[in-house]
């Protein structure tokens, strides 16, 4: 198998290779891919992977992902699983990330979004390849990328209109830090559950609604439904 500009993040085991396993006399090549995030075991597990090359790949405790350099970025850095465009959903890149033009220059076309690449990601002019799947898209090189921006009212083109330091919605949090903590920059409530993002202990979870005061000892949960309040 040949694994080149993917990302596998986030898969987990109960024993070896969360992310990759390779069954003995299983061939496994990776170029220019992020393997990181594996949860509950080694991020590989089997045979060594035959060839690495351009990758970003969490080599922990136990895994058997060949000689390879482990860079914290390469997890803290990588957004969850949502709706950036495309087919299916994906890991964007946020800005910072050690993938970003970091693949040199021959790639393919398009991302797996079916977006053109390679885009200049770090205000460089120069345009490379991103590692992985997903091409870092920031236009104003605000910290926000471009199909966020456009979803949230945002001007993706314009350095100088409301961009990730500024606050849209007036909440509290940033637009690049709702960006990166999969809010809404233009809903002071993204999980509709009557508590504002910046005081909502879990402002993507409407499931979950309680506020913490700000020296963070003590809890109070909302039952939005019922109207009740506990401590």
């Amino acid at each position: 198998m040949n694994l080149a500009f993917s990302t596998v993040a986030g898969n987990a085991s109960p024993s070896t290779g969360s992310n990759l396993h390779i069954f003995a006399g299983g061939t496994v090549n990776v170029t220019a891919s992020l393997v990181v995030n594996g949860q509950g075991a080694a991020n590989c597990g089997g045979d060594p992977l035959n060839s690495v090359s351009t990758s970003l790949i969490d080599e922990n405790v136990g895994a058997t992902c060949a000689a390879v350099t482990e860079d914290i970025a390469a997890r803290t850095r990588l957004g969850p699983l949502t709706d950036d465009g495309g087919p299916t959903l994906t890991h964007a890149l946020f800005e910072g990330h050690p993938a970003i033009e970091a693949a040199g220059s021959a790639c393919p076309n398009d991302d797996h979004r079916r977006v053109s690449r390679p885009v200049d990601g770090d205000n460089t002019i120069l345009a490379e390849c991103d590692i992985g799947a997903f091409e870092f898209i920031d236009s104003d090189f605000d910290g926000v990328i471009d199909v966020y921006e456009t979803n949230n009212g945002l001007d993706p083109n314009d350095a100088n209109a409301p961009n990730g330091g500024d606050d849209l919605d007036m909440d509290g949090v940033t637009n690049q830090n709702e960006f990166e903590g999969g809010l809404a920059a233009n809903n002071r409530d993204s999980d509709g559950d009557i508590l504002g993002d910046a005081v909502d202990n879990d402002p993507s979870n409407a499931s979950n609604a309680c506020i913490q005061d700000g020296m963070g000892d003590a809890q109070f949960n909302f039952t939005a439904m019922s109207g009740t309040v506990t401590q």
